[in-house]
């Protein structure tokens, strides 16, 4: 999705407030996480100018359905958050501002940015969720299992007697 600022620039007392939804077609970006579908996003904010600096101010949220990481169950999560970025023609390298090309900003861009920085690195149901039994497959959020849970380490096996 872009956004024309080109008349912000010209008139900087100017202000452009927007209101879109985004889709996905493509959940790519979270390569990690088993995402399994992603409705549109909804994006509100403004495009301004302050003390000669164009900026971008925005919210948003959206709804992403996915695999809880540790016990495979199906959820849905309300992604939501905010965003306050300077903008700038300069295109560089690891910069702290959203780069303006050709009269326009990547919305799509700086909203999958900021996904990306704030979702967790795992995605799962509850913070509670005990997963499933390494062993027999058991989800341990429903009931236990009688496996034995002592695991030692092969290499380590040796020493299990040297203390006795």
């Amino acid at each position: 999705m872009q956004i024309s600022i080109s008349e912000v620039k010209r008139q900087p007392q100017q202000t452009l407030a927007f209101d879109e939804r985004i889709s996905f077609p493509e959940w790519d970006f979270l390569g990690a996480h088993a995402v399994s579908g992603v409705e549109p996003f909804s994006v509100k904010g403004k495009v301004y100018s302050l003390d000669r600096k164009l900026w971008i101010h925005f919210s948003y949220e959206g709804m992403v359905h996915f695999v809880c990481d540790r016990c495979l169950k199906s959820n849905d999560r309300l992604l939501k958050g905010e965003v306050k970025s300077e903008l700038s023609d300069v295109d560089e390298f690891d910069v702290e501002w959203l780069v303006i090309r050709d009269g326009h900003i990547d919305l799509t861009e700086a909203l999958t940015d900021d996904i990306v920085v704030h979702l967790p690195i795992q995605l799962v149901c509850e913070e509670t969720c005990k997963g499933l039994c390494p062993h027999c497959g058991l989800n341990l959020n429903h009931e236990q299992c009688n496996c034995n849970q002592e695991q030692i380490d092969p290499r380590l096996e040796g020493l299990k007697n040297f203390f006795k």
